[in-house]
């Protein structure tokens, strides 16, 4: 990889969801945002976010997981991120995938 490459890479908003659905799709319609999937709401955990504590991050739980993030990330030190709140409004289980293709 090319200095210009990893430069548009480390320069990229990073943000983090629970499925690889959501991380194809987010990432077609916003590639200029480098989007990561936890694999489950289960796969977030502060072992695998240490690879993120030189970034700022946002992390969208679906809908009914913001609570247990929650809890995750308070066990975590050092880390620079924002965590949105703007799913809780929807159905258990939405994500942001589900309303750019069935919007409300």
């Amino acid at each position: 990889m090319n200095t210009d490459h990893r430069y548009q890479l480390e320069n990229r908003k990073l943000t983090g969801h629970r499925q690889q659905k959501t991380t194809l799709i987010m990432a077609a319609c916003y590639p200029d945002m480098l989007w990561l999937a936890t694999c489950g709401s289960s796969g977030l955990s502060p072992e695998k976010l240490e690879c993120l504590r030189t970034r700022r991050f946002t992390l969208f739980p679906d809908s009914g997981c913001l609570k247990k993030w929650k809890s995750i990330l308070e066990k975590t030190k050092g880390f620079s991120y924002t965590i949105s709140t703007e799913l809780e409004t929807y159905p258990a289980n939405t994500d942001l995938a589900d309303l750019l293709l069935y919007p409300p």
